[in-house]
């Protein structure tokens, strides 16, 4: 008796997705910049359409800010760690 077994997908919230789609869009844009990379590209890294891309962005250029956004706050957060780290009677 042959056994099957089903696979379920499971829905990720949008908010997943977006999050997945940004940090993938960081790496992509880093390695060919803006003009380089396709939105085709980021998809299929997160495993989604392009269209789905667009639906949750708008364009490109929108994710490319939020990417960048991105980047900012976590530039943003080195700093403020390392400036809750720092220690001034130590550098003298």
């Amino acid at each position: 008796m042959a056994t099957t077994t089903e696979t379920t997908r499971q829905r990720v919230p949008a908010s997943e997705r977006r999050d997945a789609l940004v940090e993938a869009a960081i790496h992509e844009f880093a390695q060919t910049g803006y003009h380089g990379t396709p939105v085709d590209r980021i998809a299929r890294q997160v495993g989604v359409a392009q269209p789905y891309v667009f639906s949750l962005f708008g364009s490109k250029r929108e994710l490319f800010l939020q990417a960048v956004e991105r980047c900012f706050q976590h530039v943003g957060d080195l700093l403020a760690d390392a400036a809750a780290s720092f220690d001034p009677a130590a550098t003298t």
